[in-house]
């Protein structure tokens, strides 16, 4: 009885002893690996390589450009390559069908690789081909330059993004269309301003209408080709024109050229909106027209020299009508004309 409980133990030893030696398949005992070891002949040891049974996974591989899912230069990050790749979970989040990057919006499932382009000029590249408007009607799609939402078809200013058919008229005298209707005078009524188009040329006296009785005169219209004191285009000089012209001269080199300036022989009168200073020098300096015509404000009373008398230059009181003070001693002589002119004396 001894002798057979002896045999069935020997048995039993042996057998645990072969469980030991088999996992390491080599005697390593127990299945632990050695981390000195290079199972996969790549010249990293276990301890260094992150997958020691794949040669091209080691800390000296290069990360593949491939969404392989795995960590090939064993950094702790996977697919970190440096190509201009994006990997996606393989997933169908809107439930079409479709997966990243097939499917150009996983969010949409109406947008994906078998949609079809709606007969629309959106910016939605319903089919994933890369444009938005590549549908299959007769259709033809405008620019929206200020990205507005409205095409310059439809749009009255087209690089302008705050002027557009959706855009609110602003409380303004402008003289601009922003809501694309045509008028420039249909401001609210709600702003609670008052803005007037006397001569119905779509500009306002309170905006940059210049002169609001004249339709012509406007900063849509044209200067005319002349050396005139009307600034048509209202820009603030009345000779800015684009033609072909002489120079406009300006004899008394007081800024205003000939046309504009009434006596282009006297720097001290030349075409301005300006009232006239207080001076009763007998003449029409902002050439309106009308001398001495200074703001009520001077309260002053004008008396003027007749001819022969005594007077001074640019002073006051100044000659009468048709009378200029030169020569010298100075006095108040007949304005001469072309070759009768004495020296000093100005033309009329």
């Amino acid at each position: 009885m001894r002798a057979r409980l002896t045999l069935i133990a020997a048995a039993l030893l042996s057998t645990a002893a072969l469980s030991l030696i088999a996992p390491g398949c080599g005697g390593g005992g127990g299945g632990v690996v050695d981390e000195n070891a290079d199972q996969d002949g790549d010249g990293y040891p276990a301890k260094d390589d992150c997958d020691d049974r794949d040669a091209e996974v080691n800390p000296g591989a290069t990360e593949p450009c491939s969404c392989d899912g795995q960590d090939d230069d064993c950094n702790g990050t996977v697919d970190d390559f440096a190509c201009a790749l994006v990997c996606y979970p393989a997933i169908d989040a809107d439930g079409d069908g479709f997966e990243p990057p097939a499917d150009c919006n996983d969010q949409d499932a109406t947008v994906n690789p078998a949609a079809e382009e709606p007969c629309t000029c959106d910016t939605v590249d319903q089919d994933c081909t890369g444009e938005a408007q590549d549908f299959a009607c007769d259709m033809v799609c405008y620019d929206d330059k200020d990205n507005d939402g409205f095409d310059e078809q439809t749009d009255c200013n087209d690089s302008n993004g705050g002027i557009n058919p959706g855009a609110m008229e602003e409380c303004e005298c402008d003289s601009v269309d922003q809501n694309c209707n045509g008028s420039t005078t249909d401001i609210p009524a709600s702003c609670g301003i008052t803005c007037t188009d006397a001569d119905g040329d779509g500009f306002y006296a309170e905006g940059d209408d210049c002169d609001d009785s004249n339709e012509t005169v406007n900063p849509d219209a044209m200067e005319t080709c002349a050396c005139d004191a009307v600034d048509q285009d209202c820009s603030g000089d009345p000779i800015d024109f684009e033609c072909d012209m002489p120079v406009c001269m300006d004899a008394d080199g007081d800024g205003t050229p000939e046309g504009p300036d009434c006596d282009d022989t006297d720097p001290a009168v030349e075409a301005s909106p300006d009232p006239e200073a207080c001076s009763c020098d007998g003449k029409d300096n902002n050439c309106n027209g009308t001398v001495d015509d200074f703001d009520a404000a001077c309260m002053k009373t004008c008396t003027y020299l007749a001819a022969g008398d005594t007077c001074t230059p640019d002073g006051e009181p100044g000659c009468g009508a048709g009378l200029a003070c030169c020569g010298s001693p100075a006095t108040c002589v007949t304005k001469c004309v072309g070759d009768m002119c004495e020296a000093g004396c100005p033309m009329p």
